[in-house]
Formats: structure tokens, sequence, C-alpha cells
């Protein structure tokens, strides 16, 4: 009988420490990475909103900073054009800056597809028309500014896609190591 009950009590000393022990183990294991992922998930979604945020403003600055350089080709006296031209520079500069580490952090956060997009139409029009721009600076003749603004506003329609792109990624959670393209 003595034996019985010594028998039952180390089997419920094991049952209780040593498979309640595995157990918790087990389960705070499964918390914690489910914690993990979790807490990854809201970073990686600051960090895509970030440099969303980032990536849209340098390219809206620079865009109305050539609307007022192209605003202005026209017109007298030159130092409002050259108030602006200096406007113009900062944010080229600013924009130049960081052009490689945007679109490198733009594959990685909203993957090669909006990469490629920002890439190919927006950046690559960009430099196109800061060329036109350079070229209608340096002409002694009066400039087609039609032909400038029409080009802006078609950029503009190419920043504005990709930036619903972008928005609509970070709202589905369509980023970082969720992003389906990566």
């Amino acid at each position: 009988m003595i034996t019985q009950q010594a028998l039952l009590l180390l089997l419920g000393f094991f049952l209780t420490s040593v498979v309640g022990g595995a157990l918790g183990y087990y389960f705070q294991n499964r918390t914690w990475n489910h914690q993990f992922f979790v807490n990854r998930g809201v970073a990686e979604w600051d960090a895509a909103t970030r440099l969303f945020q980032e990536v849209s403003q340098l390219c809206d600055r620079r865009l109305y900073r050539m609307r007022r350089v192209i605003w202005g080709l026209n017109d007298r006296p030159r130092d409002e054009l050259d108030d602006r031209l200096a406007e113009y520079k900062e944010a080229l500069f600013a924009y130049n800056d960081k052009i490689n580490y945007n679109l490198a952090m733009v594959e990685s956060y909203f993957g090669v597809g909006i990469r490629n997009d920002l890439e190919s139409d927006v950046f690559a029009n960009f430099a196109r028309l800061g060329r036109d721009l350079d070229r209608a600076l340096l002409s002694t003749e009066a400039s087609d500014t039609e032909a400038l603004e029409a080009n802006l506003e078609e950029l503009s329609d190419q920043l504005y896609s990709v930036n619903v792109r972008m928005i609509r990624a970070i709202q589905d959670g369509r980023i970082g190591s969720r992003n389906e393209v990566n």
C-alpha cells in the first residue's frame, strides 16, 4: 500500500514537474515566437511608412521646385528666378543624396515591381526633365514652358500612381518579410 502511494506520489511529481514544465516551456516559447513576429511586423510597418513618406516628400519637393523654376523662366526680374533655382538645387541635392539608398529600401520593403517603376518611370523622368530644364535655363530665347509643364504633369501622375501602390502595400501588410514579391 505504501509502495503504491509512493508510486502515485512519484508519478504525480513527474507529471506536474517534468511534463508540466515541458508544456510550460513549449507554450511560453510559442508565445515568445508569436510576439517576436508581431513586433517585427509592427517595426516593418513603421519603417515602410517612414520610407514611403520620405521618398514621397523628396519627390514632391523636387517636383514643386521644378514647377516654380519653370513658372519663373519667362518672368523678370532675374533675381526671383535665381531664388527659385537655389531652392530647386537644394531639393535636387536632398533627392540625389539618398537616391540609391531609397531605391534599395523601396525594393526591400515594397518589392522589385514598385522599385523598378519608381526608377524607370519617376526617377528617369526626373532626370530627363532636369536636363530639359537645364537647357531652357541656358537658352537665350523665351522658353516653351507649356511643354515642360505638361511633362511635369505626366511625371506627377506617375509619382501619384507609385505612391498609391506603396500606400496600398502598407495597408494590406504586403511589406518587408511579408512582401509577396521578395
